[in-house]
């Protein structure tokens, strides 16, 4: 078993939970499933548009490039063990993997709130997703 990245007891709960016996896929994967919760919220379409609109603010475009960077450096350890661990492809770095995570968590979210995805209709579908785009592919 790959050991708990460094600094993993302050990523929160979700992410954190018996560290060295969970596979890192399945920390990046729970938060696919958490945001896939949340999402189901009939509030979120207009949070999505308000929190869009918003951005036009420089304070508030800040908050969530904050935001966004503290989400990203405490995805990365786990990233990185999964790499090591051969449970996520090798042919991106880290780094771009959570990007694609990202971009596709963004895309959910997006489609929900302009109403292109009903997200309690397809419970495991994001995780789903996910899982297939950073799997390890097969070298040949």
């Amino acid at each position: 078993m790959c050991p708990a990245p460094v600094g993993a007891a302050r990523l929160g709960s979700w992410r954190s939970a018996e560290p060295t016996q969970r596979q890192r896929l399945d920390v990046l994967l729970d938060h696919a499933d958490r945001l896939q919760n949340e999402a189901a919220d009939p509030r979120v379409p207009g949070f999505v548009t308000a929190v869009a609109g918003a951005l036009t603010h420089p304070d508030v475009a800040a908050v969530l490039a904050v935001e966004q960077t503290s989400l990203r450096s405490g995805l990365l350890p786990w990233m990185e063990r999964a790499r090591d661990c051969g449970q996520v492809r090798t042919d991106w770095s880290a780094e771009q993997a959570i990007s694609w995570l990202l971009a596709l968590e963004d895309g959910f979210i997006g489609a929900i709130a302009t109403g292109g995805l009903p997200a309690e209709q397809a419970p495991g579908t994001l995780r789903d997703v996910i899982h297939r785009a950073l799997r390890p592919t097969a070298v040949g």
